[in-house]
């Protein structure tokens, strides 16, 4: 899966939620290959790899007031991005 597929994968999910919860506003992934390439994303995997660690670096800047830049988005797989942001 490309992170194109990926991202409208994600937006679509977020969108049956949304509508489901009656949630007035919300976000979406942006589906441009071109965009994601300049980030070094290419693949679904790596897609759901950046999302962790960014929700990663938001949770531990909630906890700490400090973003962690020593960090990066391939350092850990997501699901390690996903524990060290539950154990914060």
């Amino acid at each position: 899966m490309t992170a194109t597929e990926r991202a409208k994968q994600i937006n679509a999910e977020t969108t049956i939620r949304a509508q489901a919860e009656g949630w007035t506003f919300w976000g979406t992934l942006v589906e441009d290959a071109f965009h994601w390439a300049e980030y070094g994303i290419t693949t679904g995997e790596e897609l759901d790899q950046y999302l962790a660690w960014e929700d990663y670096v938001d949770t531990y800047k909630d906890v700490h007031n400090i973003k962690p830049r020593w960090t990066g988005w391939r350092d850990h797989t997501p699901e390690e991005w996903t524990q060290m942001a539950r154990s914060l």
